[in-house]
């Protein structure tokens, strides 16, 4: 426990400075996450700790249980450690839970008083779940948290993702690919091009049978080619385009002269975190 003890007007000024810039800092993490109730929860947090030091009571800070903050911190890390082998967990929304009680007990008690509290606090944890027993430990902790509204932390499996092989071709990797979700064209894999692009022969019979409409034409483009030469292309919006279970919509193309390859480009493959090519087995990897 920390010992409660009478603060000057200005030190309770200068403690909500602090932890208002820690909060904020916290806060980027639900916003790289875009997990609402944590940062909903990090509010709760700063809220508790205000009180503590002085803004209902400005004149007496309360006590804070360091031992309870320790407690809370291994409840996630063994939740991240133990439990991934009986449930789906997001490690890193319990890493982040994990560093927020870190950087709530090193405030409070000061970072030396809290780090000799975790390691006896995470062996009598490791020890309850040995005691519980480690699947029967991590479905009480499951239930618990989704009682508590944390639903961020143990996730539902997702269905198996088909895979997405690609044929190569001469040194080069060609998908099937739906477009518009009309018609399956095979598609070369170029992460050189800028765009996704469709000979102007396919374009036509596109239009033609109504899986682009001429309203998608957007206006035209030059493009600089791999030769340094320059050309002009229409260029026109793909309402989706789906490769495996992955869809993408609102896709820039360009229209390329007759008799080429359809390519698949950035306008597409930069829409995913990272992509790559298994060269033993083919396998396109999209990471959204």
């Amino acid at each position: 426990m920390v010992a409660a003890r009478n603060l000057k007007p200005e030190e309770v000024m200068d403690w909500r400075g602090q932890l208002t810039e820690w909060l904020d800092k916290l806060a980027s993490n639900a916003t790289v996450l875009r997990r609402e109730r944590i940062y909903s929860w990090y509010k709760g947090v700063l809220a508790c700790c205000l009180v503590a030091f002085g803004t209902i009571y400005p004149v007496r800070a309360q006590d804070i249980n360091v031992e309870g903050v320790a407690r809370s911190l291994s409840l996630y890390w063994a939740i991240r450690t133990i439990c991934p082998q009986f449930y789906p967990i997001d490690p890193v929304v319990a890493r982040n839970w994990e560093q927020m009680y870190l950087d709530v007990g090193a405030k409070v008690a000061g970072a030396e008083k809290f780090r000799a509290l975790i390691n006896p606090e995470l062996m009598r944890r490791n020890n309850e779940v040995k005691v519980t027993g480690p699947a029967q430990w991590c479905n009480y902790q499951r239930g618990y948290l989704e009682h508590q509204g944390i639903k961020e932390v143990f996730v539902e499996p997702r269905a198996k993702q088909p895979k997405i092989i690609a044929k190569s071709d001469g040194g080069t990797f060609v998908v099937p690919v739906e477009i518009n979700g009309k018609i399956t064209l095979d598609f070369t894999i170029d992460s050189g091009a800028a765009d996704v692009t469709i000979p102007t022969d396919v374009f036509s019979t596109l239009v033609r049978t109504g899986s682009i409409k001429e309203s998608d034409v957007t206006g035209k483009q030059t493009y600089v080619l791999a030769d340094g030469s320059t050309s002009d292309s229409i260029t026109f919006l793909i309402r989706s385009l789906k490769i495996g279970s992955k869809v993408v919509e609102n896709v820039k193309g360009a229209v390329a002269p007759a008799k080429g390859s359809l390519l698949l480009g950035q306008s597409f493959l930069g829409r995913f975190r990272s992509w790559s090519i298994d060269n033993k087995t083919n396998e396109v990897l999209l990471n959204e």
